[in-house]
């Protein structure tokens, strides 16, 4: 979850909002016209290259599909990144840990890497993550250790981190070498409090009943 998906989230409001006051009758005419006039005008050069390269420019029906497909990816993040804002800190950190198993990598809770950790990386064959306190007083910051075959899996790690809140300085993907990242919250960034707060705007209007208790299951 970073910048560019709240700027993209931003304009495709604007599109929405336009329409309506248009009198236009015909909403995928319009939000075809409005992108190819307008998108590149109002998006940073970053957000226009990260829309494009999900949509279909050449005719208004490729991209009425693509552009529906890009808005439900972006909103659904958008949606998650307040989610997890509601539970409670063990939760939190304990579901994300949870999404990365899904995907495969072994995760090692409350266990610092071993000395001779080098001859054991290659036996993880999705990669390992080492969490030395898994339960930490306060979840500010939380610093992991970890080794992966393929730079797809550190893309993923990074990413889910980044939805669930956390950010932090990965070095270059070095293949199977053990690497350490000082995960920060970034609730209190004042970009992530707008996405929060357009994520609880979202999830109000599609899942009211999740707003008020655990996600667990939702997540």
């Amino acid at each position: 979850m970073n910048t560019l998906d709240i700027e993209i989230a931003r304009f495709m409001q604007t599109s929405d909002l336009s329409f309506y006051f248009s009198g236009d009758d015909d909403k995928h005419a319009f939000a075809f016209r409005y992108f190819k006039n307008y998108a590149r005008e109002q998006l940073s050069p970053k957000a226009y290259g990260r829309i494009c390269q999900d949509l279909k420019l050449k005719n208004q029906q490729g991209f009425t599909r693509s552009y529906a497909a890009a808005r439900k990816v972006i909103d659904s993040a958008i949606k998650m990144r307040y989610l997890v804002t509601t539970l409670s800190d063990q939760e939190r950190v304990e579901s994300m840990l949870a999404k990365f198993e899904k995907h495969r990598i072994s995760v090692k809770r409350n266990i610092a890497p071993p000395a001779a950790v080098d001859a054991l990386l290659k036996e993880f064959k999705m990669g390992v993550i080492f969490i030395p306190d898994a339960s930490p007083e306060t979840i500010s910051s939380i610093t992991i250790y970890y080794s992966f075959p393929a730079p797809a899996f550190l893309h993923l790690v990074r990413d889910t981190a980044a939805a669930w809140g956390f950010a932090g300085d990965f070095p270059k993907f070095e293949k199977n070498k053990l690497e350490k990242v000082t995960l920060e919250l970034t609730d209190a960034d004042s970009d992530q409090k707008e996405m929060i707060e357009l994520g609880e705007t979202k999830a109000m209007g599609s899942h009211p009943h999740l707003v008020n208790k655990s996600q667990r299951e939702f997540i």
